[in-house]
């Protein structure tokens, strides 16, 4: 049997105690163990186990969620017993699953383009895509952290947050040396690609708009490894084409220390 991740916290485990009696009753009045009880019933399950005894909860680190239901498995548009999203339970076996590994391209190729713009917008089709998304929680766990550790190695004074940028916008760290300014901007989606993606664009406006070079160095800041040897190498693509050093830095908002760093700040 699996089930959707209904409400990631900040703890993983199973608790041994109660939810508190205010949560519990909260649960009731809105109608969610109601709820919970009709998914069990429309899976030939017992409702009334959800109705006696305590509520258990089970409960995730923000920096675990990014690996959780990956990859995901694909649930049929015509299985009825799911009536919400907010809380799914379905009763899968594992022969009868199905892993899907999207066919993502590795390299460039023009022939596989589409030449044909005939009845280009009578062809068109809706396609469907996962929406990254960021944790607040870990992003500001990380701008803490991080400001605290480099003021610590390289003065107080010398490192600052939300530093204003052209544009309303803001650097989300500075490190000021004797070298000029090194820009770090702050990323927690679960996909590292995806947060090096929009950190580069925001990161160049930050730095070169409208007709200047404020920061020597550009950085982005996240609490993931090096995913493969394809991003490090990408990065190293990027500093051979763009004239700014670009890097990646792995920070621990736990531990509040670096884990690795592509380049030297």
């Amino acid at each position: 049997m699996k089930a959707g991740l209904a409400e990631p916290s900040m703890y993983k485990g199973l608790l041994k105690q109660n939810v508190p009696g205010w949560r519990s009753q909260i649960y009731h009045e809105n109608g969610w163990v109601e709820e919970m009880q009709k998914h069990l019933k429309n899976l030939n399950l017992d409702p009334k186990v959800l109705g006696q005894g305590p509520l258990v909860n089970i409960r995730f680190r923000p920096s675990e969620i990014s690996n959780i239901f990956d990859p995901l498995v694909e649930v049929p548009d015509t299985d009825t017993r799911i009536s919400s999203f907010r809380y799914n339970l379905l009763k899968i076996e594992d022969t009868d699953t199905e892993v899907i590994q999207p066919e993502i391209p590795t390299s460039f190729s023009f022939e596989s383009g589409i030449g044909d713009s005939k009845r280009l917008k009578d062809r068109a089709k809706r396609t469907y895509q996962s929406n990254q998304v960021e944790i607040p929680l870990v992003h500001n766990q990380i701008s803490e952290g991080f400001l605290d550790y480099l003021q610590k190695r390289y003065g107080r004074e010398n490192a600052r947050r939300e530093c204003p940028a052209a544009g309303a916008r803001s650097v989300d760290i500075v490190l000021k040396s004797a070298k000029g300014y090194t820009f770090f901007e702050i990323k927690t989606y679960n996909n590292l690609l995806y947060s090096l993606r929009i950190a580069v664009g925001q990161l160049l406006e930050y730095c070169c708009y409208p007709d200047v070079q404020i920061a020597k160095k550009i950085f982005l800041v996240s609490n993931l490894p090096p995913e493969d040897d394809h991003f490090l190498d990408y990065l190293r693509k990027l500093n051979e084409v763009l004239n700014i050093p670009i890097g990646y830095v792995q920070f621990d908002e736990q531990k509040r220390e670096v884990v690795f760093q592509s380049e030297e700040f």
